[in-house]
């Protein structure tokens, strides 16, 4: 599964439901399943991510920043860039990257959600600012456990995305869901 075929999914959507739907309120509810489906995932995923709560923060960032894990909230927030009108870039061929950071974004933070709950020695090892060392946050073992968690249930959320929206907009006889 890629992010092309998603992109492709949101546009047979849109082909479908030509004049039935007015196209700001589908690219917002197709923003919303995007989201929507990937909190499902890592629930469904609770051996290896976990949420505290069901909903994600959005904030503006300055870009190239796509999210962060705050322990002190509890909650993982995402750059705005990365949801609002995704499926807009997504229809018109320009958010495949955006999808991808998001989806890595997502699962990237809830890893982190998931070090914290269990309290795996890495979360012992301090924590390093990327501002005054990125090296160092880079190479921290959180760090470097969370985008290889991420990286290699990717494939796998992109699937149940594809299912989840296939599902939800009725564009497949039968889902793996």
């Amino acid at each position: 599964m890629k992010t092309i075929d998603i992109a492709n999914l949101i546009t047979a959507i849109f082909d479908k439901s030509r004049g039935s739907i007015e196209p700001k309120a589908l690219y917002s509810d197709l923003d919303n399943a995007i989201i929507h489906s990937l909190l499902k995932f890592i629930v469904l995923n609770e051996d290896t991510f976990h949420t505290f709560s069901r909903s994600i923060g959005l904030q503006k960032m300055v870009f190239g920043t796509w999210g962060y894990f705050s322990p002190r909230y509890q909650k993982v927030v995402v750059n705005e860039v990365l949801v609002n009108g995704l499926s807009k870039l997504l229809k018109h061929g320009l958010g495949e990257e955006y999808l991808h950071e998001l989806i890595e974004t997502m699962l990237h933070e809830h890893r982190h959600c998931y070090q914290r709950k269990y309290d795996l020695p890495m979360t012992k090892v301090p924590y390093v600012n990327p501002k005054l060392d990125y090296e160092g946050y880079f190479n921290h073992p959180m760090e470097v456990d969370a985008r290889e968690k991420a990286s290699e249930y990717l494939d796998a959320a992109l699937a149940y995305m594809y299912d989840f929206i296939s599902q939800k907009y009725n564009m497949c006889e039968e889902s793996t869901i």
